[in-house]
């Protein structure tokens, strides 16, 4: 089982583990095997940044997509109620991953969370970071 490289744990202390930064697309890639998340960091530290910046998990060597949204009685009779703060992300976690069923690999495990039940969970053999900021 691979373990959490220390590049990856300073990308999410860097970024603060996406606290409050806002999910804002999936862009599914190379036949379904690879994604782009891109988040847009509206806050640093607390304070508001004039600019945001968009910050772009590129997942590749995906094994598997779950998502679980959650969704309330009330939020399924009126989904134009919804706004971004529906996709302000509580936490993202990164850990070591390894399958022995269907197709074994030794990759990492993506958590997106939010404060309610809402959650991604991806498998994947690779995890990079591209930042708008520092390119």
């Amino acid at each position: 089982m691979k373990s959490i490289p220390s590049s990856h744990s300073e990308l999410l202390e860097k970024y603060n583990h996406f606290q409050e930064c806002i999910l804002s697309v999936l862009i599914w890639k190379h036949y379904l095997t690879a994604l782009d998340i891109v988040f847009n960091q509206a806050w640093d530290s607390l304070k508001n940044l004039k600019v945001s910046r968009k910050i772009t998990l590129r997942i590749s060597g995906l094994q598997s997509f779950h998502i679980v949204n959650h969704l309330t009685p009330a939020v399924l009779k009126h989904p134009e109620e919804l706004n971004w703060g529906f996709n302000e992300v509580a936490l993202v976690k990164i850990e070591p991953f390894s399958s022995e069923t269907l197709v074994p690999f030794d990759g990492y495990k993506l958590s997106l969370l939010w404060e309610s039940e809402r959650r991604i969970e991806i498998t994947a053999a690779f995890i990079e970071v591209f930042d708008d900021e520092t390119g």
